[in-house]
């Protein structure tokens, strides 16, 4: 696919959601492509580009709860480690840290009881 084909296809898609800026990249056969589109900042008008910073805001979780999964299911991350065994500079009290496991820190809610946790094909 062309960069012109994948633009035309990025811009559907900000049209189709009402984004006002989107910026992509694409690596496939070690061919990077990069493109911007909109604006980044309604207030000002500043146009998007393709290294403007952009709040994900919550998504983030979804994407570190996948980012784990995945490494569990390699078998490089134990999901009931202690969280503290992979993060050593965790600003919490080492006795709390040593509580929480790395399949809790994936939860939205850090308090006892909690239920959306991650899960791999290891267990």
């Amino acid at each position: 696919m062309t960069t012109d084909g994948l633009e035309t296809i990025v811009r559907a898609e900000q049209e189709r959601w009402t984004a006002p800026g989107v910026a992509w990249g694409v690596l496939r056969d070690g061919e990077e492509r990069t493109g911007a589109l909109g604006v980044a900042k309604l207030t000002t008008g500043e146009p998007m580009r393709t290294d403007s910073l952009c709040r994900i805001a919550s998504i983030s979780k979804v994407f570190t709860a996948t980012l784990a999964t995945i490494l569990a299911d390699e078998g490089t991350l134990d999901l009931d480690a202690p969280v503290s065994q992979y993060l050593p500079g965790v600003r919490i009290s080492a006795a709390r840290a040593s509580r929480i496991a790395s399949r809790r820190a994936t939860c939205f809610r850090t308090e006892p009881g909690c239920s959306a946790t991650i899960s791999s094909t290891r267990g």
